[in-house]
């Protein structure tokens, strides 16, 4: 379930039935048309379906002109303070990112007049961090981003434009999940996702996490962006895991690998690490397990495709439940294990 409105971003349809859009955004200089060529080609190959560029000023709107020429995606134009570059923008990008609270109300007509005659999008988001001091209190914070949306939706639609997407951001996955539930049932709009500022280490993507799941899986938001302080194309691989986990896209092949506890025969981490890069080269849902012990070993074994366990008597390498290697040798064992993997992946 998306929204009941779509919008066209360069052939990629957003909300409707088109299904959760991953999004991606550079983090090099606009102007460095190689490095950000780079970044957006590396985001494509990760499973980015739009990117978005920053283009803060003229020559940043001549880099992109450039980029967009040569990009494997649709490319959105984030443009924010100065309404001239936001005018230039909107002649070439496939979606518009902007804030209609920093532009003055004739270039936003000039700009939508653009983008209704090219027929491209504009999302208008309300960030948190521009709501002033945040307060303790959540249910205020919210309120305030929903009445600024509506400000902006009231704008744009009295212009004469509504192919809107809205985004409702904040480092809180709490504010981010109450808006977006909010809006889901306020505007008929495509919803964007993300928690912004996240950071860069594991907590970033766990209150990513946190913030996207419980509202992708009531069927709410159209697209999405993992926005995390590392490279761009972890923000994609990240995003990409999310809607995997949820059934939003295919899984792919899958290594499984226990927590490990004192029962552990080997060096589970090891070995799992070792096989990590064999398994991703390997079918569609392909499920690899990789147990310590004879405790889930063979259960595991009989529901992937191949596993290697310990038993207190050997190692144990099964194919879809069927034993096909008995060893005391971990090192012989191991290695016929990673060996068999590469075979099979190959195939």
């Amino acid at each position: 379930m998306g929204s009941s409105r779509f919008v066209n971003a360069g052939g990629v349809q957003i909300g409707g039935d088109a299904g959760v859009v991953l999004q991606g955004m550079t983090s090099c200089r606009t102007t460095d048309v190689d490095a950000t060529l780079q970044q957006v080609r590396s985001m494509a190959a990760a499973g980015a379906q739009l990117v978005r560029v920053s283009v803060p000023d003229r020559q940043s709107v001549r880099a992109f002109r450039t980029i967009r020429a040569q990009s494997p995606v649709p490319l959105i134009a984030d443009c924010h303070i100065d309404p001239d570059v936001a005018i230039r923008a909107a002649k070439v990008a496939d979606k518009l990112r902007l804030n209609p609270g920093n532009m003055p109300r004739q270039a936003l007509r000039t700009i939508t007049a653009i983008a209704r005659d090219r027929g491209i999008p504009i999302r208008v988001g309300v960030n948190s961090g521009s709501m002033g001091p945040p307060g303790p209190d959540t249910d205020a914070m919210v309120k305030r981003m929903l009445d600024v949306a509506a400000r902006y939706v009231d704008t744009l639609t009295g212009l004469g434009f509504d192919d809107i997407v809205l985004s409702f951001k904040s480092p809180d996955p709490i504010q981010v999940i109450m808006a977006n539930r909010q809006a889901a049932v306020t505007w008929p709009y495509p919803l964007h996702l993300g928690v912004t500022h996240a950071g860069a280490d594991e907590r970033a993507v766990v209150f990513s996490v946190a913030g996207l799941a419980p509202l992708l899986q009531q069927g709410i938001g159209d697209t999405l962006r993992v926005s995390l302080a590392q490279s761009p194309e972890r923000q994609v691989r990240v995003g990409m895991m999310v809607l995997q986990a949820l059934g939003l896209r295919p899984r792919g092949p899958m290594l499984l690998a226990c927590p490990v506890c004192a029962r552990a025969k080997f060096d589970v981490q090891a070995l799992a690490e070792q096989a990590r890069p064999i398994v991703q080269k390997g079918p569609p849902h392909w499920v690899v397990a990789v147990i310590g012990c004879e405790v889930n070993g063979p259960g595991e074994g009989v529901r992937a495709d191949v596993a290697f366990y310990a038993t207190p008597a050997d190692f144990r390498i099964t194919e879809h439940g069927r034993t096909v290697l008995r060893e005391k040798s971990f090192k012989q064992a191991s290695r016929y294990f990673l060996d068999r993997l590469d075979q099979l992946a190959g195939h």
